[in-house]
Parts: structure tokens; C-alpha cells; sequence
């Protein structure tokens, strides 16, 4: 996209209006994808309750991966007209799927769900 450096305040302005909604886009392609491979993984291995720590892992890094890799191209693509380091849907991304791994660690089956509820509503 933008590859040379926008000098006024209304440019750049602008260029964090644009990475914001591309940033919503990831968040919500990144929440559908998610959904999709926690309901393959659920016909594979039973309940995420069930699984064992390291199909977990597996599934984790897979989904979160591609939400991370999207976010990279993003902030490389405005970094003349970024300011912040994280971007609020990076953060409410690393919010949820941490609190997923707390949660599976701690075997707390009501808050495994409550955080899947949660990434459902995104979508």
C-alpha cells in the first residue's frame, strides 16, 4: 500500500483510519478461522477439555499465527502513520487467547467456553 511517508497531520490521520478497519478485518477473519479449526479439532479430539496439552499447543499457535502474521503486514504497511506498537485489536486478540490457555491450564471448562462465546461474537 503506502509506501512513502506522509508528512501532514490529516495524511496520517487518515492512514490510521484505514489500518484500523484493515486491522478489524484481520481480527474478525482471524476469529472465523479460529471458530473453523476449533470445530475441526472438536471432531478430531473430542472437547478442548479433553485434549491433551500438546494437540492445545498445536491448535493455539496455528490460529494465533495467522492473526500475528496479518498485524506484521499491517504495521509494516503504516508505519509512517502508526504511532502505537499494538493496535486495540491486537490487544483484544492477545487478550482472548491468552486468557484460552490460562483457562485450558487450569482445566476451567466454564471459561474455556465463556472465551469461545466471546471470539464467536467478533465474527
Amino acid at each position: 500500500m503506502p509506501t512513502k511517508k506522509i508528512q501532514n497531520k490529516a495524511g496520517r490521520s487518515i492512514m490510521r483510519n484505514i489500518a484500523g478497519e484493515e486491522a478489524n478485518q484481520a481480527f474478525k477473519n482471524s476469529c472465523r478461522i479460529f471458530l473453523k479449526s476449533l470445530y475441526t479439532f472438536i471432531k478430531q479430539y473430542g472437547e478442548v477439555n479433553e485434549w491433551e496439552e500438546d494437540s492445545f499447543t498445536v491448535f493455539i499457535n496455528s490460529t494465533n499465527g495467522i492473526f500475528r502474521m496479518r498485524m506484521r503486514q499491517i504495521r509494516k504497511e503504516y508505519e509512517s502513520s502508526l504511532t502505537q506498537k499494538k493496535i486495540k485489536q491486537e490487544i483484544k486478540w492477545i487478550t482472548l487467547i491468552n486468557t484460552l490457555k490460562n483457562a485450558f491450564k487450569q482445566q476451567k471448562e466454564s471459561k474455556v467456553k465463556s472465551v469461545i462465546y466471546n471470539l464467536s461474537l467478533y465474527c
